[in-house]
């Protein structure tokens, strides 16, 4: 069964394209209802039992801007191909993806309006399920002029409680999609002799699997220390530094859970701060009979099977496969490899021959909890 708005946005989406142009389009949100996607995949997972309390209504805007954007020709462009490791005949190129926010357990998508050229393509993530918008550019580079991407976004966050029966808990199926993918060594999720031993030494003597994850939970956020800018990035990186950002903590955490034997990943998104959304990575591990429970180690017990309002999903999993990589894009021209992409957060980007300035911006427009109007402002973050 396809959902009716799913419908509606394919046929706006259609139409746009026959128009040819339009400057800004509002398209029904995908997945509307705090549930998971079955309709999608019915194979994902049921979401926990949830208590969501709290509601706060985040309106905001996200905003990439490629400014002096210029397609590069002849020897300036051999050069800056052989510089980038990009094949020598490239032709100039842009291309860009970003997660398109959907309804999670801790958020309803209340709207959404999209400004600037309008994306290529809309397609599913097949292994973690998180929906992406894909630009291609190459055309409007050649015009020269700046490009904007802009999206306007209301979104309701709910503190969530996960009521979750930590005695009677089934056995993991080691034959279950869920268990294989989520519990498998990855790039910047190493399962190295080290995190494996440490994994083993901090569950000693532990059956329970909700435990197991509490008690990992409880030694990353006491050993590591909160470091906004690192260099290496991933789980061993942050095992052995004690030091990291958000993501690192998630790093860790979700990488010694899989060691443990407990499907973990991470997720991405935006934790609001006051009038701020700034950036934030957390995790959520997965309990059979039960489904995925959040944990941000970074914010200690208090986010432990619990989420605070304020937290906005983005996209779920580290290592996102996208369609329409080129074949040359590497970590050393840009921020795909292999066709996946580390994470899914405002913006990921591969250009060959293209000399342009990227710029982010998230503007905090409007905040509502459920006595009315918080705040109005223009704050930035980017």
């Amino acid at each position: 069964m396809v959902r009716k708005p799913l419908l509606l946005f394919t046929f706006l989406f259609l139409l746009w394209n026959c128009a040819g142009h339009r400057e800004t389009l509002t398209v029904p949100p995908v997945n509307s209802g705090r549930s998971v996607s079955a309709e999608d995949d019915p194979s994902e997972p049921e979401t926990p039992p949830l208590v969501p309390l709290n509601p706060i209504t985040v309106e905001f805007e996200i905003r990439v801007k490629i400014s002096n954007p210029r397609a590069l020709s002849g020897p300036p462009l051999d050069r800056l191909l052989r510089q980038k490791g990009i094949p020598p005949g490239t032709v100039p190129q842009l291309h860009i993806w970003s997660s398109a926010f959907i309804a999670r357990p801790n958020q309803e998508i209340l709207e959404v309006q999209l400004e600037g050229p309008f994306p290529r393509d809309i397609f599913l993530d097949e292994e973690h399920k998180n929906r992406i918008y894909y630009w291609d550019l190459t055309e409007q580079i050649r015009e020269k002029k700046d490009i904007e991407l802009v999206r306007h976004l209301t979104v309701q966050s709910y503190e969530l409680f996960c009521l979750v029966d930590t005695v009677e808990i089934p056995a993991y199926n080691p034959g279950d999609p869920v268990y294989r993918l989520y519990t498998r060594e990855e790039r910047f999720l190493e399962q190295t002799p080290e995190i494996r031993r440490l994994a083993q030494r901090i569950a000693s003597g532990e059956k329970n699997p909700f435990q197991k994850a509490r008690k990992i939970f409880q030694w990353v956020h006491k050993n590591l220390t909160y470091q906004k800018y690192v260099g290496k990035r991933g789980a061993l990186a942050a095992l052995i530094t004690r030091r990291g950002d958000s993501g690192q903590f998630a790093d860790l955490f979700v990488a010694l859970c899989r060691a443990a034997g407990i499907p973990a990943r991470n997720v991405f998104g935006f934790k609001l701060e006051g009038t701020q959304l700034l950036n934030r990575a957390w995790a959520e591990f997965y309990i059979p009979g039960t489904g995925w429970i959040p944990a941000d180690p970074l914010a200690g017990s208090p986010a432990f099977a619990h989420l605070p309002a304020g937290y906005i999903t983005a996209s779920v999993g580290r290592n996102i496969p996208l369609r329409h990589s080129p074949g040359w894009a590497t970590f050393s021209n840009s921020e795909v490899e292999d066709g996946r992409t580390p994470i899914m957060q405002i913006y990921t980007v591969a250009s060959a021959g293209v000399r342009a300035r990227f710029r982010s911006q998230i503007r905090v427009l409007q905040v509502k909890n459920g006595q009315g109007t918080v705040a109005t402002v223009g704050q930035e973050s980017g």
